[in-house]
């Protein structure tokens, strides 16, 4: 299925989420790369994606990734090694990782130049 607008999914607590937290960005846009990863995994339920955070304040940004399917959310944190994160409440469930640069760089030689 395509991505869908983040609009959609923020206010449903049946979607899955998987924080990417981004300390410091490579030359590649992080959550281009994480739309261009998703796209090429064959993702089946809807999913959704946002930066949050602003980077050039020297805050940590963060790459947010809703799933609609669990089984969908679960492979991509587990190829990701993501950990179990505080529940919100927010999301049926929540993980997150590091997103530095060198995932950063293994995920644009993955994806390749668009």
């Amino acid at each position: 299925m395509p991505e869908i607008p983040w609009s959609k999914i923020i206010r449903s607590h049946q979607y899955h989420l998987l924080a990417a937290i981004v300390p410091e960005i490579s030359a590649h846009p992080p959550d281009e790369l994480m739309s261009k990863l998703l796209k090429g995994m064959g993702i089946r339920g809807e999913y959704a994606i946002r930066m949050t955070g602003r980077m050039p304040e020297g805050q940590p940004g963060t790459v947010q990734c809703a799933f609609q399917r669990k089984i969908e959310a679960d492979r991509l944190a587990n190829i990701l090694r993501a950990t179990p994160s505080s529940p919100s409440g927010e999301w049926a469930s929540e993980r997150a990782f590091v997103l530095d640069v060198i995932w950063q760089q293994v995920f644009a030689d993955s994806v390749g130049d668009e």
